[in-house]
């Protein structure tokens, strides 16, 4: 009897999950961030460890003069977190970032949509102060920090702004 009901109840966890899937829309970009690595070092004398921490980026930021004069919009593709999609647009005038929108926001749950809407108040405030997409991640809005800021730099090297390494 027990085999039964748990046959069933997997049976109808797959059927549920068949009719929620959505296919992702095209322009779809995966979710990336920084690659950061921590090793630790034993030396062969002593039994104290070091940690070591090595940051890998490969992106540089291009100079404002560079840009030239002028008022630049671009988008960002649509970028994949387990909650939904982002996307963002960006405002570039003068060679410098002037404006930051979320055009496309998460939309698993009302939820999921109030914390998204929350951490781009606080992130787009962030990447026009500091004219770059490396921002410190929400507090509560982990993933979509990380998916908003790659979006941003997506957006960025789309008008120059962030040249990618080869």
């Amino acid at each position: 009897m027990r085999r039964a009901f748990a046959i069933a109840l997997l049976s109808g966890a797959a059927v549920v999950f068949a009719v929620r899937f959505e296919p992702p829309p095209s322009g779809l970009v995966e979710a990336e961030g920084e690659i950061v690595i921590t090793t630790t070092t034993v030396p062969p004398t002593t039994t104290t460890l070091t940690p070591r921490t090595t940051t890998t980026t490969t992106t540089t930021l291009a100079t404002n003069h560079e840009l030239g004069e002028g008022t630049l919009v671009a988008e960002s593709p649509l970028v994949r977190m387990n909650r939904g999609y982002v996307q963002v647009e960006i405002t570039v005038i003068d060679g410098y970032l002037a404006q930051v929108d979320m055009i496309v926001v998460p939309s698993e749950s009302r939820r999921a949509r109030e914390i998204s809407l929350d951490a781009h108040d606080i992130l787009a405030v962030e990447a026009v102060e500091t004219q770059s997409y490396r921002l410190h991640n929400v507090t509560g809005a982990t993933e979509t920090s990380k998916a908003w800021m790659y979006a941003l730099k997506l957006a960025m090297i789309e008008v120059g702004m962030v040249i990618p390494s080869p």
